[in-house]
């Protein structure tokens, strides 16, 4: 009933990965601004392969 009243919005799997990235990439953002004022090396984030058994 929550959703039928607005109150609840289902949210899949994949809108939550791409909120998290999209607040991951920002925030590496704004520590690269302050790693460069420092002269620090930056970090860069990678995506890493899973292997499976």
């Amino acid at each position: 009933w929550a959703i039928g009243f607005g109150l609840y919005e289902t949210v899949t799997p994949e809108q939550q990965l791409t909120e998290a990235e999209e607040g991951l990439n920002a925030q590496v953002e704004r520590v690269n601004e302050i790693r460069i004022e420092l002269e620090k090396p930056l970090l860069e984030v990678k995506e890493k392969a899973i292997k499976v058994m």
